[in-house]
C-alpha cells in the first residue's frame, strides 16, 4: 500500500450528489463499486457539518489524478453546481483546513479545488468561489 508523501497540498471536492443523505459509507460504496480498494478521499464532511475520516492519512489517495501522492483530499458532500455548503460543513471545512496548514506547514495558496487540476465543476461554482475568497484572505 503506498504511503503518502511529503503533504504539499489539500484538495476540496464534492460529492455533486445529495448533501444531506450522501454519508461516508455511501462514497465508499460507488469508490468499491469503480474498483477502486477503499475510498478514494482522506476526510469528509457531511451536511450536518462533521468531519469523518475515509481512507488514512498516511495512505496515497485516489481523488485528484496525478497529485494523489501528495495530497490529502476532503470531500464535502452536496453539489455545489446547485446549492451551498451548509454553514457548519463551511465552518467545518475552515477549521479542517487550518488544522492543515498548521500540520503540514502549508499555506493558504496551498488549498487547492479539484477544479484546478481537471477537467470537471468540482467542486462546484458556489463552494469554489467562498474556497477563492478564504484563500486570499
Amino acid at each position: 500500500m503506498a504511503r503518502l508523501k511529503n503533504v504539499s497540498r489539500v484538495v476540496v471536492h464534492h460529492s455533486a450528489s445529495d448533501r444531506d443523505t450522501t454519508t461516508p459509507e455511501t462514497i465508499y460504496r460507488w469508490h468499491r463499486d469503480r474498483g477502486w480498494r477503499d475510498i478514494g478521499y482522506h476526510f469528509i464532511i457531511t451536511g450536518d457539518g462533521a468531519l469523518h475520516f475515509g481512507r488514512p492519512e498516511n495512505q496515497t489517495g485516489a481523488h485528484t489524478k496525478g497529485h494523489n501522492q501528495t495530497a490529502l483530499g476532503v470531500c464535502v458532500t452536496g453539489n455545489f453546481e446547485k446549492s451551498q455548503p451548509t454553514p457548519k460543513q463551511w465552518e467545518m471545512l475552515t477549521l479542517f483546513l487550518q488544522r492543515c496548514i498548521d500540520k503540514y506547514g502549508l499555506h493558504r495558496r496551498d488549498i487547492h479545488w479539484h477544479q484546478e487540476f481537471g477537467n470537471t465543476a468540482c467542486p462546484g461554482k458556489n463552494l469554489i468561489s467562498k474556497l477563492q475568497e478564504w484563500r486570499a484572505g
